[in-house]
């Protein structure tokens, strides 16, 4: 038999020893181990905290200073802020006004508006906390 045939036998063996290592430890060993996994920990937590820390410091230089200087400043942030409340209650009000006449309404305006209501209130839903949690009950 060549030895050249065991040299992958050979390389498993020591793949295995060092896997058994790895596993079994002497208290020394695993004291050491959970120093360096604490170092590890602690290391972790005070790179999480400089970044939360940059993250506030942004967040007061965004809102330092006034956004809103002048009255036009203020309307436009007013009326950017009505548009959704506007489309929701026209929508609904336009599906309100069609049902006392629903022969007189086909699909072609049906199929739009309910698209629309279920896509508008269905995106705020999943927005909110718990949207997603809540669809996931209506499957069941």
């Amino acid at each position: 038999m060549d030895l050249s045939d065991l040299n992958p036998i050979k390389g498993l063996i020591e793949g295995a020893g060092d896997l058994i290592d790895k596993f079994v430890q002497t208290p020394d060993e695993k004291a050491e181990f959970k120093r360096e996994l604490l170092i590890l920990g602690d290391k972790a937590e005070e790179r999480s905290q400089a970044a939360m820390k940059d993250a506030r410091d942004t967040y007061k230089a965004e809102f330092q200073y006034g956004s809103h200087t002048t009255k036009f400043d203020s309307f436009v942030d007013g009326v950017n802020r009505l548009v959704r409340p506007i489309v929701t209650y026209g929508l609904l009000a336009a599906v309100l006004g069609f049902i006392d006449v629903p022969k007189e309404i086909n699909d072609n305006i049906w199929t739009p508006l309910t698209v629309v209501l279920a896509f508008w209130f269905g995106g705020r839903l999943l927005k909110r906390d718990g949207g997603a949690d809540a669809i996931k009950g209506l499957r069941k």
